[in-house]
């Protein structure tokens, strides 16, 4: 059985990372298809194809509804932790690149960049940020010290 997500706002592909020969990664390197798109997925739930929606053509199927959301590639193990300090958002890139995480980690990249910099923040920075990151979701939850 065949399954659709119908009228999506656009889909990020990620196409273009590769080809950014060693520059740096601009907002036109994502690969960004502009909805209203469909994606058509097989029984296996793999992707077979990307089309236009049309008013006249609704899904067939089971179809889960697209709208004012996007697509993207690869987010496999999206997870965060609420404390911490520094980035590793360009390693998202060097991912897209094909690099793999022991390549990254060789270069300065990976869970040891961002656990040495924890280590280097000050614990009243570090209190700080967690509660401007959790606020207002969630009663505070640590005091400075």
């Amino acid at each position: 059985m065949q399954h659709c997500v119908h009228n999506l706002a656009g889909v990020f592909t990620g196409e273009g990372f590769a080809k950014k020969q060693g520059r740096r990664p601009e907002a036109a390197d994502c690969g960004f298809i502009r909805g209203p798109i469909d994606i058509l997925c097989n029984h296996r739930g793999s992707i077979e194809s990307l089309r236009r929606t049309s008013a006249r053509r609704k899904p067939q199927g089971r179809f889960t509804d697209g709208t004012g959301r996007f697509a993207t590639a690869g987010f496999v193990d999206s997870h965060t932790h609420s404390l911490f300090a520094g980035s590793r958002s360009s390693e998202f890139f060097m991912r897209w690149q094909g690099r793999s995480y022991a390549e990254i980690a060789a270069q300065g990249g990976g869970i040891h960049s961002t656990a040495s910099e924890v280590r280097r923040t000050d614990d009243r920075q570090l209190a700080a940020s967690l509660n401007l990151r959790n606020a207002p979701q969630v009663p505070k939850l640590c005091e400075n010290p």
